[in-house]
């Protein structure tokens, strides 16, 4: 069978290698994604969220680093992460969520307030329209894409000692099915 033999060629570097790559495996486990760094004065905060679907049971992978500095004070797949105040985006044909935040209790608070959409794309306008209508019309799949330049707030509490500041932001979300 061809398909499965391009799924796993190593070699694939053609558009349609790649797009076929993608059809077969991110959205047949993964609803959606989004990552970033924080970088403040003292603080670089890395994060990534991983929504799988429901046949993974719907687990999400999180991955949070915090460090002062050089040195990691904190590196976990366990904290909170929510997303609130979805604005639909025509560009890229998915709402994205304009404050997000990251929280570890008794250690980390992290708000991002989008102020400004710097990309957003429907991923299948990259395509052919013959590949755009599988995509779209067999396979419904809907892949959306943005890169947003975000203000935050982060408070950092180590010890009886918290400590707050501020800044810009940039970070990036993937979809394939809503994250509302």
């Amino acid at each position: 069978m061809l398909i499965p033999q391009l799924r796993f060629c190593a070699n694939a570097t053609a558009p349609i290698d790649k797009f076929i790559r993608l059809i077969l495996t991110c959205p047949t486990i993964i609803d959606y994604w989004m990552w970033g760094r924080i970088y403040s004065e003292h603080y670089t905060v890395s994060y990534a969220f991983i929504q799988c679907n429901k046949k993974m049971d719907n687990y999400a992978v999180k991955v949070l680093m915090l460090a002062d500095g050089r040195e990691v004070i904190l590196s976990t797949g366990e904290f909170d992460f929510s997303k609130q105040d979805f604005e639909y985006n025509s560009r890229a044909k998915h709402s994205y969520p304009k404050k997000l935040t990251i929280s570890v209790p008794d250690q980390l608070e992290a708000n991002l307030s989008v102020k400004e959409v710097l990309e957003a794309k429907d991923i299948l306008n990259n395509f052919s329209p013959v590949l755009r209508f599988i995509a779209k019309n067999v396979l419904r799949l809907k892949p959306g894409y943005f890169r947003l330049s975000s203000d935050f707030d982060i408070n950092v509490t180590r010890g009886d000692k918290a400590n707050r500041e501020m800044g810009t932001t940039l970070h990036e979300i993937v979809m394939f099915k809503s994250a509302e």
